[in-house]
């Protein structure tokens, strides 16, 4: 093409003087303006002469930076609709956090109001959670990754920890047990074979340098058939004789007693934290955004002893968690202590939801888009939906779903994702289905919304 085409780019000060430019202007400092109108008329030159047909206008080109200015300054996560049958889905951020849980303006995170001098920002948690699982003490660190690493840096660096070893897993984002065994300074002895472990083979394993039994929770993994373990009062016994600390990471970080819930298989239980203190466990360890139903945390309960050897460890300070994490996870907690439905915190709610009721909403939501729009190619069918994040993974729970039939159901699903707010469906055979089961009571109209503005763009 000719260069010269190029000369019919709009200059810099022609651009910012249109009325997006201006507004831009007034919400946006000037140097920032610049740069996107600048970054703006780059790729117009790049687009001219990699074969373009015409150059775009100032006001063209005032959009194109609005919209690079928008999507910088609205970065981080953003609220969506989580339509895919998964409750605690990790990409989705887990558990949904209960409403309300934000505090603005200053907080008194770490200091005492009766002597104003510093405090510890631990104390806003430790009584909640001690009520909760029966423990003398508690921590609380950035996740429970990070809390098994405190632990085991702390109570066993230099020395040998016993692992079972069909408990040497590897859960998301390649967090391997024995990686952090071996991050902490300490020496991992396995013990067992992969599918049958006892009691007297920890005891065989012992030396003078072991330090600590560690049990794990397998989380999403599952042995099943010719097994045999031994259970957390037995391991406490075990290491009673040997006078080391059992420390026992469930995992979900489950309150309740999960075989209450409607729907899932008889066998298939998670470790309750409070279970595991009364066993025995010295200290139990789990996160908080999982089945607890609360932020990104490891939350550590336990003997008051070995607690407060980890609250002094350099590495305590950090793995700590801030004002907001301690707002929202103390929000969680208070949920679990009340005993009402509307109290409970979301995810447990959503486990609880009555399937029929499920089935109800989205043949509702069904004839809600139908009515506005009769081409509209849906149904209802059940499906199963997933605790997630390695929780019951063995556990399907009974769901409903609204079908959408199209010719193009990756690009439907992209379609809602990039929504706003963003809807995250499941596409099976053809069709885009979307789980009664994860949408909160407060986002059926904006689905339906979704639904009606997707389908007046007849996609498929």
């Amino acid at each position: 093409m000719d260069a010269n085409r190029l000369q019919h780019l709009p200059p810099v000060n022609e651009v910012l003087g249109t009325p997006t430019g201006r507004d831009l202007l007034g919400r946006f400092r000037r140097e920032f303006v610049v740069r996107a109108v600048r970054e703006a008329l780059q790729e117009a030159r790049e687009a001219l002469l990699a074969g373009g047909e015409a150059a775009p206008g100032p006001d063209e080109l005032a959009a194109a930076a609005q919209a690079r200015l928008s999507a910088i300054a609205g970065s981080g996560p953003r609220r969506v609709i989580n339509a895919t049958g998964v409750i605690l889905h990790t990409g989705l951020g887990r558990a949904p956090m209960p409403a309300g849980w934000v505090r603005t303006g200053y907080c008194d995170v770490e200091i005492d109001r009766a002597t104003g001098e510093r405090g510890s920002r631990q104390d806003h948690l430790r009584e909640p959670l001690r009520w909760l699982s029966g423990a003398e003490d508690a921590l609380v660190v950035n996740n429970n990754a990070a809390a098994t690493l405190l632990a085991v840096d702390t109570l066993a660096r230099g020395g040998e920890v016993i692992v079972a070893r069909g408990q040497l897993v590897e859960i998301g984002g390649s967090f391997r047990m024995p990686d952090v065994i071996e991050a902490s300074g300490a020496r991992l002895v396995e013990v067992g074979t992969t599918n049958k472990v006892r009691a007297q083979d920890y005891l065989r394993a012992a030396t003078e340098r072991t330090a600590l039994i560690l049990q794990v929770h397998p989380s999403n993994f599952r042995l099943v058939g010719f097994t045999e373990a031994p259970d957390t009062g037995e391991l406490a016994r075990v290491a009673e004789e040997l006078r080391v600390p059992l420390v026992y990471d469930v995992g979900s970080g489950c309150l309740f007693d999960t075989q209450s819930i409607a729907g899932l298989e008889a066998e298939e239980r998670e470790p309750v934290v409070a279970e595991a203190v009364e066993a025995g466990a010295d200290v139990v360890c789990f996160s908080g955004d999982k089945l607890l139903g609360g932020p990104q945390a490891g939350i550590l309960v336990g003997k008051r002893g070995y607690i407060g050897a980890m609250a002094r460890s350099p590495l305590a300070r950090a793995l700590r968690v801030d004002k907001m994490v301690l707002s929202a996870l103390g929000h969680c907690l208070e949920a679990h202590l009340r005993c009402d439905e509307g109290g409970q915190p979301p995810a447990e709610r959503l486990l609880r939801h009555d399937a029929e009721r499920l089935r109800e909403r989205a043949e509702a939501l069904c004839a809600k888009v139908r009515a506005a729009l009769p081409e509209a190619r849906l149904s209802v069918e059940p499906g199963l939906a997933a605790p997630g994040s390695g929780s019951l993974p063995a556990t399907g729970l009974p769901s409903w779903r609204v079908a959408l039939s199209t010719d193009r159901p990756e690009a439907v699903a992209r379609a809602l994702r990039e929504g706003e707010p963003g809807v995250f469906p499941l596409v099976r055979k053809g069709a885009v289905l979307l789980d009664m089961r994860t949408v909160l009571d407060g986002e059926w109209e904006e689905l339906a919304q979704a639904l009606m503005n997707l389908v007046r763009l007849r996609p498929g």
